[in-house]
Order: structure tokens, then C-alpha cells, then sequence
């Protein structure tokens, strides 16, 4: 990568400061994290990327490592056994700066993902009052949660890095409903009811949802059942609604693109499709290891993860050309602001970052107690090494 990145990184990594929260917060942070884990496993592997945002607004990268310390039991560690909790979120802006956030209003389980918007980055997070809340993280790093009416029994969110809006997706009255937020204004500006739930009988909704070019892509999960509902295309302009057919094999949209796995399990073939022509623009062969994509928030690259016994193989495609380049450096990264970097921070707190033709630079950013570090990238719906 160009010196100037380079650069960018060390001046940015030497200047955090990571604060370790109280041991009260140890309880309420792993459970958060087992629930998300949980979620994730509902969905089974082939809808596992394109969640939480359900996270997966999978644009930016929110890295938490848990840390001060308590005794615990029955948390996946043995008994008596010390775990360190505290919480780092940050994302890769245009210039390659590493920025991390702090929102106040998370609480102690702190920020579940993160999306680019034109307005700042979108922290989704649980508060005192609701299951899903939503704060603006401004470009100068100030920080506000939106007036958006707190979400109690489940929801998704989506926004596209190029408009102002966070579209988020909740049962209202029976009904899947998307709520169109204006960020600038912080203003609802449209509310429109989709379909029926599918799944009325769930304590907890699950959506997945992406949002491009005035328009949102919807689709209910069925948590425990096994299965999710259709997709919608959702124009909150006009308030037109349509049911998605060729979206049928869809496991993620992103980008005004839609990652395709006929035959739905996690080594069967992929194609990525343009929404706009209907066009393929990437075939990915069945493997005989599992495989995930990670659509760039703007869809014009993607990450392709294949998931082999000895470690994850990742690739970047640019999808207009064609050209592709591994990524040995790293195993499961994020999207940069700019859709141009793909990085992580790995168990020792490097900050690794992967340009477009394939350059790294690893970047040391001091984290408490590496050894417990927990991450949550998009996609991944957390992992604990």
C-alpha cells in the first residue's frame, strides 16, 4: 500500500485510547453476544452473511474486544477462569484513517454493526429502552442517537453510502413495515407497510435488508423454523411494493447487487448479479469448502472467503474487469468507507489493511488483553478466538 495510507494508519493507530468498561458490563456483554450468536445459527450458513444488518449493512467494520475482568461460568471458558471484556468499534474512512467511535447511548453491550451513510457512520446498538436503537457518528466524531421510535421485538437496518437515509425494517402492527429515517433532519420522511409477517408466532423479528438507489430490498428470516419469507423491493418514494421472484436464490444484496446460491448450502455455486440489467457479473464455482461473499457497500468489488480446514482464502474481485487478487493476509475482513480498502484487526490487535491491487500494511494498535480479543466484522456475526 502507498506511503500515505501507511502513514495514515500509524498516526491514527498510536493516538487510540481504549478504556476498559466496569465488571458490571461482563454479564450483559456476553449475553448480547451469545444471542447474536444464536441468531446467526438460526439462519443457517447460506443466510449467516447478510445479517445484523441485520448487520450487515456490511460496510464498515465494528471490532470489539471484551475487557475488565471477573470470574465466570458456563460461557463457553472453564470455571473460575478469567475473561477480560472491553470494547473497541472503528471503521477505515476515504483517506485509509483508522477512526475508532465511542456511543454513549450502547450501553455496556455496545455497538452490535456499523453502515456508511453520506451524513457518517450508523452505529446500530441496544439501549435502556429498546432491542435496536441507532446513533450518527459524524464525520468531526460527534455522536447522536436518532429520534426513531424504539424497536423492541426485532428489526433491520440498511443505508447506502451515498444518501442520507437509514431504512429500517420492523413488524408493526403484523405487518413487515420499512421506516424511512432522514439523518440530515433526523425526521422519519416515509413509512411503508410491506407484507403480513410471515413468522407471527416469533418472539424476536429478523430481517435482512439492503438499500440502493431509492430503493429497499426486504426479506423476513425465520430464525428457529429453517426457513425465510420472499424478498420485496420496497420504492418508499412512490410507496410501490413488489414481491421479488428472481431474487429467490438470494443470500445478500448490496450495493444494487445480489449475491445468488442455487441449491442454498453453504459450497454450492454462487453468482453475483447486477439489479439493474439483470446481468452476471461474477460466477463462482461450486467448492468443496464453504464460501461467503462480502459485497462492497458501493457493489463494485467483492470479498470472496472460502472457508478450508487450514484457514480462510480470500479474494477481491473488481467486478467490472474481472481482475482478482488473493488476500493472504487476511481471514475475515470489513469494507472501508470508500469501498477501496478491506481490512481487519487480528487476535494481537494489528490492524491489517488490503488495498485494491492487493497491497497490505499491517498497523499495531494497542489492545488490552489481546489474548480474549472478540471481534464483530460484518458478516460475521461475531467470533471469539
Amino acid at each position: 500500500m502507498n506511503d500515505r495510507i501507511h502513514d495514515l494508519l500509524v498516526r491514527e493507530a498510536d493516538g487510540l485510547d481504549i478504556p476498559a468498561p466496569p465488571t458490571s458490563a461482563i454479564l450483559g456483554a456476553y449475553k448480547t453476544a451469545r444471542r447474536r450468536r444464536r441468531i446467526a445459527t438460526g439462519l443457517g450458513a447460506v443466510a449467516a452473511a447478510t445479517v445484523l444488518g441485520f448487520v450487515a449493512n456490511f460496510a464498515a467494520g465494528a471490532v470489539m474486544s471484551d475487557s475488565a475482568s471477573d470470574q465466570f461460568a458456563g460461557t463457553g471458558g472453564a470455571r473460575g477462569e478469567e475473561v477480560a471484556y472491553a470494547q473497541i468499534a472503528g471503521y477505515l474512512d476515504t483517506e485509509g484513517r483508522f477512526h475508532e467511535i465511542d456511543v454513549p447511548a450502547a450501553g455496556p453491550t455496545g455497538v452490535s454493526s456499523l453502515s456508511y451513510s453520506s451524513e457518517g457512520v450508523v452505529a446500530t446498538h441496544e439501549n435502556e429502552d429498546a432491542f435496536a436503537a441507532y446513533s450518527l457518528v459524524a464525520p468531526d466524531g460527534s455522536v447522536g442517537e436518532a429520534a426513531i421510535d424504539p424497536v423492541t421485538d426485532g428489526a433491520g437496518s440498511a443505508s447506502a453510502p451515498d444518501e442520507p437515509y437509514l431504512v429500517v425494517v420492523r413488524l408493526i402492527q403484523g405487518k413487515v413495515t420499512v421506516v424511512v429515517h432522514d439523518l440530515a433532519a433526523d425526521r422519519e420522511v416515509a413509512r411503508v407497510a410491506v407484507a403480513d409477517s410471515a413468522y407471527p408466532g416469533e418472539k424476536y423479528h429478523q430481517f435482512q435488508v439492503s438499500y440502493a438507489a431509492g430503493r429497499a430490498y426486504v426479506r423476513e428470516l425465520g430464525g428457529d423454523t429453517g426457513t425465510n419469507g420472499p424478498w420485496y423491493v420496497v420504492d418508499w418514494r412512490s410507496g410501490e411494493v413488489r414481491q421479488a421472484p428472481e431474487l429467490a436464490d438470494a443470500i445478500s444484496v448490496e450495493g444494487g447487487r445480489a449475491v445468488l446460491a442455487p441449491g442454498g448450502d453453504e459450497t454450492a455455486p454462487r453468482e453475483i448479479v447486477d439489479l439493474a440489467s439483470g446481468e452476471s457479473v461474477l460466477d463462482i464455482p461450486r467448492q468443496s469448502a464453504p464460501v461467503e461473499v462480502r459485497l462492497a457497500p458501493d457493489g463494485r468489488h467483492a470479498l470472496v472467503m472460502t472457508w478450508l480446514d487450514g484457514g480462510t482464502e480470500v479474494e477481491m474481485h473488481e467486478l467490472a474487469t474481472g481482475e482478482r487478487h488473493r488476500l493472504p493476509e487476511l481471514s475475515s475482513p470489513a469494507w472501508s468507507e470508500g469501498s477501496d480498502i478491506a481490512f481487519q484487526i487480528d487476535r494481537d490487535g494489528t490492524l491489517v489493511a488490503c488495498d485494491l491491487s492487493g497491497q497490505c500494511d499491517r498497523t499495531k494498535i494497542d489492545l488490552p488483553n489481546a489474548s480474549s480479543i472478540a471481534v464483530e466484522l460484518p458478516g460475521t456475526m461475531g467470533y471469539e478466538f
